[in-house]
């Protein structure tokens, strides 16, 4: 990944990349003679790999290559890109930094790895560039890039190349960006094969569920109050489950019609319809077995909303930010905060620090302080900003969250279920 690395740097570029162009003008565009190319752009030295470059001539090249040959700037960078793409894997590969069994969507997630372990070993001074990925989902993985230097059509084209590099159907979708500088390019790039990403082989895995003796993890929620619960598995078919399970459960995935799942040798969760639930015998039957959406594929922790609006401040790079809470978990929050609060798409993927008073009727016992409302904190990442009728609605995926927290926040879930036990209490 050396050549995307240093290509994707403001400022200066390292030699190895006017290299690769003109490797690149020669196989895609050979009647271009790359001396007169040099000539236009204003060139007066010879490219070496062990050498940086002012960005400004690659610039100049590409600008004299889309008058040639009477293309746009965009077309080029992305048929670049693209052709970068096996040269690159075979670098990775090389020096150990690409796993043997990752496809597509593990090498974009890991990309700034993959570039710290390549070019920090040749270049310890070396800035990355701002490049943040996120794995939204097995089969997804959103791409921020801050930039001057507008290359968002090279990396479409990177991920061209690593589709064919994988034999992967892979779809680009651009989320609307609220950027009028042009810096950010906002990509997320997603498997395009409905069999691969949804499908569950029922008897295969939960035939291995249930010769290991493990347990089934149910998710649901009832008026914004979530209940989890395990289950064991009774019998299967090619489409449907029969799974045993707790009289609580089986009410709540009565009153829903549909649960999420997750079972412990697969890295993705899955969902399912509620076909029918016999109280009597202590059973579901499930079926429309399909993998499910959240973050990385499974849905792995309970959010739940508060009653009464519950204020909460975060903090990104020095800047401060309050709004309102939208729900907890203990995994992330989501947050509504002012039309005017000066946030935007260009803080994706940052990392932040998030804090707020959580109303307690019993406060965890661990806690010494005495006070009904206790005091949440925790380290995240900004996953998302979404702009709203009435400000900015974000989410933020917690990275460290101290054990205290974690009470804090098991407590407010159980407050919260015992408030709505007498809705559920009347589905019996």
């Amino acid at each position: 990944m050396q050549v995307m690395s240093h290509f994707l740097r403001d400022v200066v570029m390292h030699g190895i990349i006017f290299l690769a162009l003109e490797e690149f003008i020669e196989e895609i565009f050979p009647e271009v003679n790359w001396e007169e190319l040099e000539m236009s752009a204003g060139c007066v030295e010879a490219f070496s790999p062990d050498r940086f470059f002012d960005d400004a001539l690659f610039d100049a090249m590409l600008d004299a290559l889309c008058k040639l040959e009477n293309a746009s700037r965009d077309d080029l960078l992305e048929q670049f890109g693209e052709f970068l793409v096996p040269g690159l894997m075979e670098m990775a590969s090389a020096m150990g930094v690409i796993k043997p069994e990752w496809r597509s969507m593990d090498v974009l997630e890991n990309v700034k790895a993959i570039i710290h372990g390549s070019i920090r070993q040749q270049f310890p001074d070396f800035v990355p560039p701002d490049i943040r990925t996120l794995r939204l989902k097995h089969s997804e993985v959103a791409i921020a890039y801050i930039s001057a230097r507008r290359l968002c059509p090279l990396v479409r084209g990177v991920v061209r190349g690593l589709a064919s590099h994988f034999v992967e159907r892979l779809k680009i979708w651009e989320p609307p960006v609220a950027d009028v500088s042009g810096r950010l390019c906002r990509i997320n790039v997603f498997i395009d094969d409905p069999t691969l990403t949804r499908f569950v082989d029922v008897p295969r895995e939960f035939e291995l569920v249930r010769s290991r003796g493990e347990d089934i993890r149910f998710f649901n929620t009832v008026q914004g109050v979530p209940f989890e619960g395990v289950g064991r598995v009774v019998e299967f078919s090619e489409q449907e489950l029969t799974v045993q399970a707790g009289r609580d459960l089986l009410s709540v995935m009565r009153r829903e019609g549909k649960t999420h799942m997750s079972v412990g040798h697969m890295n993705v969760g899955m969902s399912a319809n509620v076909h029918r639930v016999d109280n009597s015998r202590g059973m579901a039957l499930l079926n429309g077995i399909r993998l499910a959406d959240g973050a990385v594929g499974m849905r792995q922790e309970m959010r739940v909303e508060p009653a009464l609006p519950v204020r909460a401040h975060f903090q990104i790079e020095g800047r401060k930010f309050q709004g309102v809470l939208v729900n907890i978990s203990s995994s992330g929050a989501s947050l509504e905060i002012p039309p005017d609060s000066k946030l935007g798409q260009e803080d994706l993927f940052l990392d932040l620090v998030m804090g707020c008073l959580l109303p307690l009727r019993n406060p965890p016992k661990s806690n010494k302080r005495g006070a009904q409302d206790q005091y949440f904190i925790a380290d995240g990442n900004l996953l998302s900003v979404e702009r709203r009728k009435k400000g900015w609605n974000i989410r933020v995926v917690f990275a460290h969250v101290e054990p205290h927290a974690l009470q804090l926040v098991a407590r407010f879930i159980e407050e919260r279920r015992e408030d709505v036990e007498p809705y559920l209490n009347s589905a019996i």
